[in-house]
């Protein structure tokens, strides 16, 4: 069964110990390479009700790491994608990322950010009478999908 399978379908959750505590487990099977393992405990603590939308998406960032470790990138995609439906705004959390996961998330995470046009208007001199004086006029508006517009 697919990660993608078992995240949709919910993977019973261990509850032997609090969900931090269980990323902590997760991250020593990683380090001993037993990525499998820490996988099934993460997916656990992801799917778990009680764990919190906190926890939740930093389980997923382990997930996709371990997904990566395994070379199964099209999973480790949709841990991520799903951990920036949870979370737009989320930053990578573990301090040495793994440099697949990093990239991966890096450009996913560009779709999940408002595209921004911003015009700036300076007018001619020649307009304004008094010596010295100027007006800018910046307009910015929020377009979706990479879409023009704005106030002129």
């Amino acid at each position: 069964m697919t990660v993608a399978l078992s995240l949709a379908l919910g993977a019973a959750a261990p509850a032997r110990a609090e969900s931090a505590d269980l990323l902590d487990d997760a991250r020593d099977l990683m380090g001993d390479r037993q990525v499998t393992a820490a996988m099934e405990v993460l997916v656990g603590v992801a799917m778990d009700e009680a764990t919190t939308a906190d926890t939740r998406v930093h389980a997923l960032e382990l997930v996709a790491t371990c997904l990566v470790r395994l070379r199964r990138i099209r999973e480790a995609r949709e841990a991520l994608r799903r951990l920036l439906d949870l979370d737009p705004g989320y930053e990578l959390r573990e301090p040495r990322p793994h440099r697949r996961v990093r990239n991966i998330f890096r450009r996913m995470r560009r779709s999940y950010e408002p595209q921004v046009d911003v015009r700036v208007y300076v007018h001619a001199p020649e307009a304004f009478p008094m010596e010295g004086s100027g007006e800018e006029l910046v307009t910015v508006v929020a377009t979706p999908s990479g879409a023009t517009g704005g106030v002129e």
